[in-house]
C-alpha cells in the first residue's frame, strides 16, 4: 500500500536531513567561503566528501536505504490504519447492526493478511504483486463503503417520515450486501494467494481465474461507488420530495 513516489521522496529526505550530511556541508561552506584563511580548501573538501557520501547512499547504497524507508513507512501506515479501524469500530457500534460489526472484523483480518503479504512484497513474483495491488484496491473500497453505510444510517434517523427513513435503510441494506460480496472476494483471493505461496509460477488457468474473480470484485466496488453517488444525489432532494 506504499506509494513508490513517497518511498523515493523519503529516501532523498532521509539523506539530506541526516546530521552527517548537513553539518559537514554547513561547516565546510562557512570555512570555505572565508578565503582569507589557509583552511578554505579543507572546508570545500569537506563539502565535496559529504555530497559524495550522500550520492553514494542514493545510488550504490540505495537498496539498503529503500528497505529501511519502506519499513518505517509501513509501520507508520499500520499505526494509522489500525487507529482508523478502531475509530470505525466505535462508530459502527452505534447502529446496533451485527452485520457491520462482522464485516469490519473480517476486514481487519483481511488487513492483517495483506500486511503479511506486503512485508515480503519485494521478493514476490510479478503476478503476485499484480494480484496484491488489486486486493489493496478492493480492500480500500470495501472499507470506504462500510464507513459510508454508517452515514446512511445517520441520515435515515434524520428523516422526518417513516417512508423516507425506510427508503434510506433499504439503500443501506443494498450497500451492505455489496460490501459483503467484496469482502468474500477478498477472503477468497487471499486464500488463493497464500495457497500458491510455494509456487514460483502460477498455472495460467489458475492465474486467469484469480484475476477474473478479483476483477469481478472490483466491478462490484465500482457499482457500489456509483450507487453511493446516486444515493447522495437523491438525499440532496428535500425530504418532502422523497
Amino acid at each position: 500500500m506504499i506509494d513508490q513516489a513517497e518511498v523515493n521522496r523519503q529516501c532523498w529526505l532521509s539523506v539530506v536531513r541526516a546530521k552527517r550530511f548537513w553539518f559537514p556541508v554547513l561547516m565546510g561552506t562557512l570555512l570555505g567561503i572565508n578565503a582569507d584563511t589557509p583552511f578554505a580548501w579543507i572546508g570545500w573538501a569537506t563539502v565535496l566528501i559529504a555530497v559524495g557520501v550522500a550520492a553514494w547512499r542514493l545510488t550504490w547504497g540505495r537498496q539498503t536505504l529503500i528497505v529501511r524507508v519502506i519499513t518505517q513507512l509501513k509501520r507508520k501506515e499500520s499505526r494509522e490504519q489500525r487507529a482508523f479501524l478502531r475509530g470505525l469500530q466505535r462508530k459502527l457500534r452505534q447502529d446496533r447492526d451485527s452485520r457491520t460489526g462482522d464485516m469490519l472484523r473480517r476486514l481487519r483480518k483481511v488487513y492483517d493478511r495483506v500486511v503479511e503479504l506486503d512485508l515480503d512484497k519485494a521478493r514476490q513474483q510479478p503476478w503476485r504483486v499484480e494480484v496484491y495491488d488489486q486486493v489493496c484496491v478492493l480492500y480500500r473500497s470495501c472499507l470506504s463503503a462500510l464507513e459510508r453505510s454508517f452515514d446512511l444510517w445517520i441520515r435515515a434517523n434524520e428523516m422526518a417520515t417513516d417512508e423516507s427513513r425506510l427508503q434510506v435503510l433499504q439503500w443501506r441494506n443494498e450497500l451492505l450486501n455489496q460490501v459483503n460480496e467484496g469482502v468474500q472476494q477478498l477472503e477468497k483471493s487471499l486464500d488463493q494467494l497464500q495457497a500458491s505461496a510455494l509456487k514460483y509460477e502460477l498455472p495460467q488457468a489458475e492465474l486467469l481465474q484469480v484475476r477474473s474473480e478479483l476483477e469481478q470484485g472490483l466491478e462490484v466496488a465500482r457499482q457500489v461507488e456509483k450507487r453511493l453517488e446516486s444515493f447522495e444525489q437523491t438525499l440532496q432532494v428535500p425530504q418532502d420530495d422523497l
